[in-house]
């Protein structure tokens, strides 16, 4: 059983979601079969929000409070704070989600205003200025 189990979170350790959980229940390791079933789920949810589908993301979460945080704290991560905030109040999360201020969601709407222009390495930093974009 040691053996199996090794070759079980192995699999999760390199990612391999489905093949863990599928050897975990032919196996009879429940705990580990959960994991990796959850590791899957969070996989996927990661793989939507980088896609940019905060929609689809919750309804991969499918009522899973567990989920809902992940998502919450993954946006939050990635300086998505009105989505984050959004998320936290349509799943009512407020006791697991910290509030985000709302100076520092002006902050990030600001910061995505910014544009970095790639420069040449012989200019001097005291030449660079940050240039604003216009909407």
């Amino acid at each position: 059983d040691g053996c199996k189990e090794r070759v079980v979170r192995a699999l999760m350790a390199h990612k391999k979601w489905k093949e863990a959980r599928r050897l975990a229940r032919e196996w009879g390791f429940s705990t580990l079969k959960r994991e990796a079933a959850v590791a899957l789920r969070f996989a996927s949810i990661d793989t939507v929000l980088e896609k940019g589908s905060t929609a689809l993301a919750m309804q991969l979460a499918r009522g899973d409070e567990d989920a809902g945080v992940y998502i919450a704290e993954s946006l939050i991560a990635t300086g998505r704070f009105d989505d984050a905030m959004a998320v936290r109040e349509e799943l009512k999360l407020e006791e697991r989600v910290p509030l985000i201020s709302a100076d520092k969601v002006a902050a990030a709407r600001e910061a995505k205003t910014l544009r970095y222009l790639s420069l040449p390495p012989h200019l001097p930093l005291e030449r660079v200025l940050w240039v604003h974009s216009t909407p």
